[in-house]
């Protein structure tokens, strides 16, 4: 009986020791915007606006307890770094991805391309890459990367966007 009770109690303290799994934002939109000024600072940064779109969940995955998330990445490319390498100066550019609680990552491209999420502080993330191309599809075909070297990890704070939708969608 006691060692029944002390089995208990050593598994209920370790379960309360185990940290939760943190959840990704569902139906949020978050921003990074550069200026003129900003870039001039940052002459290493070709993003000028990026959006990342946390998709809302359908009701089969609110009632199956889903915690991956299906994100749209949008980015409008500056004249500088990675958007003038790639020749994608003041397009606006997009892919999606999948994302996962789990582990924090999202993927697209059969995992060649990925971002890892990290939630800081309330009302904002961080996202950080080593490779992302994002896309104009349907347009002029053009694609860039949010990376200015592939393998050079790339780390941005984003902040929850106020606006009902997504700037860059």
């Amino acid at each position: 009986m006691r060692s029944t009770i002390f089995t208990s109690l050593a598994l209920a303290g370790f379960l309360l020791s185990v940290p939760a799994v943190a959840q990704l934002p569902q139906d949020a939109c978050f921003l990074f915007a550069c200026d003129a000024a900003c870039l001039a600072q940052a002459p290493d940064i070709g993003i000028a606006a990026l959006s990342v779109r946390f998709n809302r969940l359908t009701a089969w995955e609110h009632e199956n307890k889903v915690t991956s998330r299906h994100v749209e990445v949008a980015a409008l490319m500056a004249d500088q770094a990675q958007g003038a390498r790639d020749g994608v100066a003041g397009k606006r550019l997009t892919q999606s991805a999948f994302c996962r609680s789990e582990t924090m990552s999202c993927w697209t491209g059969g995992n060649a391309a990925h971002f890892t999420v990290v939630m800081p502080a309330a009302g904002g993330i961080e996202i950080e890459t080593t490779r992302f191309p994002l896309a104009d599809y349907g347009e002029s075909e053009l694609e860039g990367d949010l990376t200015l070297r592939t393998g050079e990890p790339l780390r941005l704070a984003l902040r929850l966007s106020q606006a009902p939708e997504c700037p860059l969608e």
